[in-house]
């Protein structure tokens, strides 16, 4: 007899398994970061977010940016403060730096920031009803999916 068994959030909660929504945005928040060695320009961009250093800085590209702040890694290359961080840093500089995410990313990261946590399937809902309840939302229900 083949048997399936369905494991939910707490099985991997309960063994500090990072898989939250939470967990998943800050991995993001690595991946991005780490991409700034070896980028030449002053824009590193993906389909959910836009991170720009403006024109009238000294940082020339975002590479120049990674090896002129590399006290966020210690002599190993071990990070020292988290991706999140880091981000919080750069919003906190909006002279230097700009961040545009997508509207359905904007909504995931402002519900970290005011709740501490992520329903990502209900942000989700409330935006597309947003859209197909008033046409003059500000984007439509194919730029909320793209």
């Amino acid at each position: 007899m083949n048997r399936l068994v369905i494991i939910g959030n707490g099985f991997d909660m309960a063994h500090t398994l990072k898989t939250s929504y939470k967990d998943i945005i800050n991995w993001y928040w690595e991946r991005r970061i780490d991409a700034f060695a070896g980028n030449i320009s002053k824009v590193s961009d993906d389909c959910l977010c836009k991170l720009t250093i403006k024109d009238d800085t000294h940082i020339s590209c975002w590479n120049v940016f990674a090896l002129q702040n590399s006290y966020f890694k210690d002599i190993r290359s071990n990070r020292t403060c988290s991706g999140y961080e880091l981000i919080t840093e750069l919003q906190n500089h909006p002279d230097t730096f700009s961040i545009d995410s997508t509207p359905f990313f904007g909504t995931i990261l402002q519900s970290i920031e005011t709740k501490g946590r992520v329903d990502i399937e209900n942000n989700y809902y409330q935006l597309l009803k947003r859209c197909t309840e008033n046409a003059d939302y500000g984007y439509t229900v194919k730029e909320l999916n793209e």
